[in-house]
């Protein structure tokens, strides 16, 4: 996956359920509410719970797959 800029963007509420995060610039990014799994992949530095989304305990093959 290419970097992303997903600057101050607005994903709230949004599933990111095996979501390969891990090369975007998420600086102000809105993850309130937002779901994942232990599947996606966030920038080394970035604590997703402490930005507010959620962990769910649901399983990769619970979720269809992203194209």
């Amino acid at each position: 996956m290419r970097s992303i800029d997903l600057t101050d963007a607005d994903l709230q509420r949004a599933d990111l359920r095996r979501v390969d995060l891990s090369r975007a610039v998420i600086d102000g990014t809105n993850v309130q509410g937002a779901i994942y799994n232990v599947d996606t992949q966030f920038p080394e530095d970035f604590d997703p719970a402490a930005a507010g989304a959620i962990l769910t305990n649901e399983a990769s093959a619970d979720c269809p797959p992203l194209e």
